[in-house]
């Protein structure tokens, strides 16, 4: 989740504390409905949600499959909040919205509450630079390749995960062997190499340089990422690697020759490593 789950979530965390109750995040999967205005992909994947949850200190999570629950009036989704989930009290943004057609907000909530016996908190949603934050904001900022923004907004560096597969051994041949990964099914970022942190399987942050794309140099047509780790030379295929990306270095582009192509990726190696990341 961005900054402004965070604060809900911490904030039910204290609530939880002085209550006696156990702080849970309840979630909702799109993966059969999605309603207008939500993007066909999800900006982070529901593993990295969950240990985020985790982090911020949820005891756990509840995920309501939100195609099943999109008929329910504010009422019926109450009374399952309080009947099915036993919750003793409900912690939501301002912007909050529940039940058919998102028609109820924190004022019916807190109006049902009182009928059914849970409490409400409204948390005030949270701004920064003059406006809310949100996934779909964050979504076109990672989209224009404005990662400083990202950072700000989600309050930690964007990243993602996937499994590394056997490269055809063109960037080898090059002179910069790189760690390949289909991008994973999520909101894509802004095509275009970056300066990245590569997190090793067995713990280690290394600096390095991924480009996000096409490969329209050499013919590719999967959206995939590949990654150099100047100074790595170890075994990857076959596992997990997760890239941070940190700094945006140019857009990607079609070269005429793979001279060019060579030449254009040790001047990105560079402009990488110059960054500090």
């Amino acid at each position: 989740g961005h900054l402004g789950h965070a604060a809900v979530i911490e904030a039910a965390v204290e609530r939880g504390r002085a209550c006696g109750l156990a702080p849970a995040v309840i979630t909702f999967d799109l993966s059969g409905f999605r309603p207008a205005g939500k993007g066909a992909l999800d900006l982070l994947s529901r593993r990295d949600c969950m240990e985020q949850f985790s982090r911020l200190g949820a005891a756990c999570a509840v995920v309501l499959p939100l195609g099943e629950i999109s008929g329910l009036s504010p009422g019926e989704f109450s009374r399952l909040l309080r009947g099915k989930l036993s919750v003793g009290a409900v912690l939501c943004g301002g912007s909050f919205s529940f039940g058919r057609g998102g028609s109820g907000g924190p004022g019916e909530l807190e109006a049902l509450g009182r009928e059914l016996g849970f409490s409400v908190q409204v948390v005030p949603d949270l701004r920064l630079l003059g406006e809310p934050v949100s996934t779909s904001r964050i979504k076109r900022a990672l989209s224009l390749g404005e990662l400083a923004l990202v950072e700000r907004l989600l309050g930690r560096p964007y990243s993602f995960s996937a499994r590394v597969v056997e490269e055809k051994h063109l960037a080898r041949t090059l002179g910069f062997p790189t760690a390949n990964q289909p991008f994973p099914p999520l909101h894509r970022p802004l095509a275009g190499v970056y300066a990245t942190r590569a997190i090793l399987p067995d713990g280690r942050t290394l600096p390095a340089v991924t480009n996000i794309g096409l490969r329209p140099t050499v013919g590719g047509g999967e959206f995939c990422a590949e990654t150099h780790i100047p100074g790595f030379c170890g075994e990857l295929v076959g596992r997990e690697l997760r890239v941070e990306l940190r700094r945006f270095i140019r857009p990607e582009r079609r070269f005429e020759s793979l001279q060019q192509l060579k030449d254009a990726i040790a001047a990105d190696v560079r402009a990488a490593l110059r960054e500090g990341i």
